[in-house]
C-alpha cells in the first residue's frame, strides 16, 4: 500500500468521524472487525 492510499484512507476515516454519524464510522470497519476500547471498557463485535 502506497503513502497515498494510506492517507485516503485515514481522509476517509476522519471525513467519516466528522459526520458525527457512527453508522458511517461503523460501515468503514469490515464486518468481523472487534474494536478494542479506547474511551469505554467495552470491547465491540458487532457494528
Amino acid at each position: 500500500m502506497t503513502d497515498f492510499e494510506i492517507t485516503a484512507l485515514f481522509d476517509e476515516w476522519n471525513n467519516a468521524l466528522q459526520t458525527r454519524d457512527p453508522e458511517q464510522v461503523a460501515n468503514l470497519y469490515a464486518g468481523n472487525a472487534i474494536f478494542l476500547p479506547t474511551m469505554s471498557n467495552r470491547v465491540r463485535h458487532t457494528h
